[in-house]
């Protein structure tokens, strides 16, 4: 079971979001990592990072050297995060009234 949703700095300058937890050889592991990239109206959207990575949505292994910090994301980011990556589809809600329903034979 992966960890939280965390939020990476890199020392490369790129700015992630994954589920984060830590190797057994004091690595970590990044679960489907994404890349915050700026949106055209000013916000911010969220992009595959090594998406041609087979390893991307079971674990990469990066080192932690290669990290600046890492930090709790934003509630909002967090939740668009586990929208992308969530198994569990929600249900709308929308209420289906009696009226909604058609009966075909």
């Amino acid at each position: 079971i992966m960890s939280k949703v965390k939020v990476l700095k890199m020392v490369t300058g790129e700015d992630l979001i994954a589920e984060c937890k830590d190797s057994d050889n004091g690595n970590l592991i990044l679960k489907n990592p994404c890349i915050m990239v700026p949106a055209k109206d000013g916000g911010i959207g969220i992009a595959p990072w090594a998406f041609m990575s087979k390893d991307s949505e079971t674990g990469l292994e990066i080192s932690k050297d290669k990290v600046v910090f890492i930090s709790q994301p934003v509630d909002e980011f967090e939740e668009q995060y586990t929208k992308v990556f969530s198994p569990v589809v929600t249900p709308s809600n929308k209420i289906i009234t009696p009226g909604d329903l058609k009966l075909t034979t």
